[in-house]
C-alpha cells in the first residue's frame, strides 16, 4: 500500500493514504476535496507500507512506524 507523507525540516507534518499521482489527480478534478497540500518548505514523500499500517488505530503508532519507514 502507498502513503503520501508530508515532511518540513524533516518531521512529519501530514500523511495520507494513496499515492501522490492519486493526490494530485484528485485535487485537480474535485474542487471540493480535502487533501494534502504543500507549504513552502515542505517535501511530498510517497512510501511504500505494509498493509497492516491501515488498520493502525493509535496515531503515535502509525506516526512512529512512518517515521522508520521514511529514514530507510
Amino acid at each position: 500500500m502507498k502513503m503520501v507523507v508530508v515532511t518540513e525540516n524533516g518531521q512529519i507534518q501530514g500523511f495520507a493514504h494513496g499515492s501522490k499521482a492519486d493526490h494530485t489527480a484528485r485535487h485537480t478534478a474535485q474542487k471540493d476535496h480535502a487533501g494534502l497540500h504543500l507549504l513552502p518548505g515542505q517535501e511530498m514523500h510517497e512510501v511504500d507500507v505494509p498493509d497492516e499500517l491501515a488498520t493502525v488505530t493509535d496515531g503515535q503508532e502509525l506516526y512512529g512506524r512512518l517515521r522508520q519507514l521514511l529514514k530507510r
